[in-house]
């Protein structure tokens, strides 16, 4: 804005991949303006414009990322989780078009990123000794004499111009099976060292080895358990780590599956994009809260009291906090709010334009976090507000769509679990009426065991799951996949429970289930032969 109070706006689209750091650099001048001001704003995946907000800036120097244009085809998600387990002519297309990317990039800004200087990066000698580094480390491990002569010295030896022959052998590196598929390194038996180190790199940061890791590999010290231990809590705090950990968080709380949360705007006013983005931003300060503090408590997942608001979400939701401009922790009555069963935007997310719905709410917790079974339905009902009785709650509404003997089947599960939320409204407000009779929040529940429970609340439910074998397995299986992206049950029949009883023993910690889980996939033995691929 100049002084003249006019407007120039100047926008962009990138690609980033979360977890890394980005150099920004602003550059602007006034020509004959007495006064200027400049804005930054951006608009993020679920997001709104708006000015970036201070916690994702960060006044340090960090490294260049290169992120590839090219586009992938989506990966397989048919077991619950996204798994590269399908090689097409797309994706073949998609890994060259983005090795041609990469390797375009490196070699226009080669002084930057190998550390050679004017005069070595005219040396045929160094720019090959450069080669045989880049290989080493897109492939984890260093080379074999046959790699070497491979992927590097016959490239040299066939082509003169020495910045060509790089070029060609980062190409042949960067499409090779042994650089896209880290397993065909690996050898039946007891992994070693370094495939140790890269299963650490991908199961915590879904990238490769960093220096330390390469050197504990090159030294002999990842062998015991307790020296992969030690490297995976050193790599726990990394920004790519808490990345993946807020990933996993989107996809066991199904975040990113709820593109649309409008609501009518006549029943629900204020409820708009700007007040859906602080609801998302404030479940990830919760969620980020409890997993990165001391004791990691999955129980306070469920159970927590507080709430991360800021001051649009205060007023909204009708408490007496004063958080600001910024977000705030904020503690609320415990018989209005327990963890993530009662978060505004779950509960949002898992209701209708213009009511709650007890079934979808029921539908998401039970499988979710409960980790209950639930059967398709026998056929596909949809719920017609308008052919019900304009005086019943939607409590009475449900159970009367769900009395018929094969849809009780699952919704004596559902229902109960639905019908404990129905005092918060359909963008998770606590209330006291529905359709101006009392709400009635009590139901049996039948357990995993096939067991009654009484619940009356919300937080009822969150103290049964809290003590759950059941949930305590559900979010161990999720968390397993979401990181290794390998099923559970390919490391044996007993690790479930095994996991199970170490998570109990540690207080429920997620950092150390983590540790566990990475721990297991990083020392597994190869049961497969590597293929003599190249």
């Amino acid at each position: 804005v100049n002084s003249r109070n006019e407007l120039h706006e100047k926008t962009g689209r990138k690609f980033l991949l979360g977890g890394r750091g980005y150099p920004l650099y602003l550059r602007y001048f006034t020509y004959q303006e007495k006064v200027a001001s400049l804005r930054l704003e951006w608009k993020p995946p679920h997001g709104v414009w708006e000015i970036i907000p201070n916690d994702y800036l960060m006044p340090e120097v960090v490294d260049t990322v290169t992120v590839v244009g090219a586009r992938f085809p989506p990966d397989d998600r048919s077991l619950g989780y996204e798994r590269g387990s399908d090689v097409s002519k797309e994706w073949q297309e998609a890994t060259t078009y983005a090795a041609v990317d990469l390797v375009n990039h490196l070699i226009t800004y080669l002084n930057i990123v190998s550390g050679l200087n004017e005069k070595e990066r005219k040396d045929p000698a160094a720019l090959r000794r450069y080669a045989h580094e880049f290989a080493a480390r897109a492939f984890r491990r260093p080379l074999t004499p046959e790699q070497r002569r491979t992927f590097v010295d016959s490239r040299f030896d066939q082509q003169p111009d020495p910045r060509v022959a790089l070029r060609h052998s980062m190409l042949l590196v960067l499409t090779s099976p042994r650089f896209l598929y880290p397993g065909l390194s690996e050898n039946k038996g007891n992994p070693d060292s370094y495939t140790v180190a890269s299963r650490l790199a991908l199961t915590l940061w879904d990238g490769l080895p960093d220096k330390q890791l390469l050197h504990a590999a090159r030294e002999g010290n990842l062998h015991t358990p307790e020296q992969i231990s030690a490297q995976i809590r050193r790599m726990l705090p990394n920004r790519k780590t808490r990345r993946k950990m807020q990933g996993f968080f989107h996809h066991w709380l199904a975040m990113d599956e709820r593109e649309d949360l409008r609501k009518d705007p006549k029943l629900y006013p204020g409820f708009d994009d700007r007040l859906v983005t602080d609801l998302r931003r404030s479940l990830e300060r919760f969620v980020d809260d409890v997993v990165w503090s001391e004791a990691s408590d999955y129980r306070q997942l469920l159970l927590d009291k507080h709430l991360f608001l800021n001051q649009r979400l205060a007023n909204y939701y009708r408490t007496d906090a004063s958080p600001g401009s910024g977000f705030q922790k904020v503690a609320l009555p415990a018989d209005q709010r327990s963890g993530i069963f009662t978060h505004p935007f779950l509960l949002s997310a898992n209701s209708y334009h213009d009511n709650t719905s007890p079934i979808h709410r029921g539908v998401f917790l039970s499988r979710h976090v409960l980790g209950r079974l639930l059967n398709p339905p026998p056929e596909a009902v949809a719920f017609k507000n308008e052919e019900f009785d304009p005086s019943l709650t939607m409590r009475e509404k449900v159970t009367e769509m769900t009395r018929e003997t094969p849809c009780m089947e699952c919704h004596r599960v559902i229902n109960p679990v639905g019908f404990s939320l129905e005092n918060f409204d359909a963008v998770g407000r606590h209330r006291s009426q529905d359709n101006k009779k009392p709400v009635n929040t009590v139901s049996d529940y039948i357990n995993e065991k096939d067991e009654k429970v009484r619940i009356s609340s919300a937080r009822d439910l969150a103290n049964l799951a809290a003590g759950s074998r059941a949930a305590h397995r559900a979010f161990i299986t999720h968390l397993f996949h979401h990181f290794t992206k390998q099923s559970i049950n390919a490391y044996g029949p007993g690790t479930l429970e095994s996991l199970r009883a170490k998570f109990t023993k540690s207080g429920y910690n997620i950092q150390s289930l983590l540790v566990e889980c990475t721990a297991l996939a990083a020392s597994h033995q190869a049961e497969d032969k590597p293929l003599a691929a190249q």
